[in-house]
């Protein structure tokens, strides 16, 4: 990616495009907000701002009125799942910009965040994504939360801390479910299964199983067959029949699972 010098002056065509997504529902004054928050940022570049509407009729939107001119805005209906998820997917499929920013509609970006974000970009060109922290502001206080500097993919996954096992993980699943016992709380866990601990669901389900007291629900998910990542796919042998089985074997019963009890 090439850039021009940091004068704004410069050529605004010399910097890559950029592409805001805002999926949203029925809250039109805090989405003009959220949309202002992104036309006038200082960025000398183009910015595209997609509103996505989800589960009703688009609005056509004047909101680039007074913005610089290299600003435009567009409305879109979702046309994937129901939900902010499929509103933001539908939106990152129409974007024009070489960069992608997301932003719910209740949310504002700070002025300089999308210049400090693809100078970021710019500076470190093997990084994949750049985030930021954020300002909570409720009717008494203001607040900020602010990220790691960098984080890697294994700050993302179990080996954070030096897990490389289930069995090792179950060592702080009970400093969870310990912190929880006797509070008015429902633990919930979700185990992405891969070849690399299928012959593990056995002891995970009776783990479970056996703080089954404070674990009010425990769910399976078989690993995302992407072909990106370090595992790619879910690896050979990997299936609901077959996860179905060792969570019954660890259980030592049989589940219906095409049946869901309430109550």
């Amino acid at each position: 990616m090439t850039m021009p010098s940091d004068d704004p002056s410069g050529a605004s065509d010399a910097w890559p495009a950029v592409t805001a997504v805002i999926p949203t529902r029925g809250r039109p004054e805090r989405l003009r907000e959220a949309a202002q928050s992104v036309l006038q940022q200082d960025y000398p570049g183009s910015i595209e701002c997609l509103v996505v509407f989800d589960q009703q009729e688009a609005v056509e939107l004047d909101f680039a009125h007074g913005s610089p001119a290299n600003r435009s805005v567009r409305s879109l209906v979702n046309s994937r799942s129901p939900g902010p998820a499929g509103a933001r997917n539908t939106g990152m499929v129409a974007a024009h910009g070489a960069f992608i920013g997301l932003l719910d509609d209740d949310d504002r970006w700070m002025p300089s965040k999308v210049s400090a974000q693809v100078r970021e970009l710019h500076d470190h060109p093997d990084t994949l994504v750049v985030g930021c922290g954020i300002e909570l502001a409720t009717p008494r206080r203001s607040f900020e939360r602010i990220p790691p500097i960098e984080v890697t993919l294994d700050d993302l996954t179990q080996q954070r801390r030096g897990y490389t096992s289930e069995s090792q993980l179950d060592a702080l699943r009970e400093e969870y479910i310990a912190r929880a016992r006797g509070l008015p709380l429902a633990v919930f866990f979700n185990t992405s299964v891969c070849a690399a601990n299928l012959d593990a669901v056995p002891a995970i389900a009776a783990f479970f199983l056996r703080h089954a007291d404070c674990v009010r629900m425990a769910s399976f998910q078989l690993h995302a067959d992407t072909g990106r990542g370090t595992l790619r796919g879910r690896g050979p042998g990997v299936s609901v029949a077959a996860v179905t089985a060792r969570i019954q074997a660890g259980i030592e019963a049989t589940l219906d699972f095409d049946v869901m009890d309430i109550g």
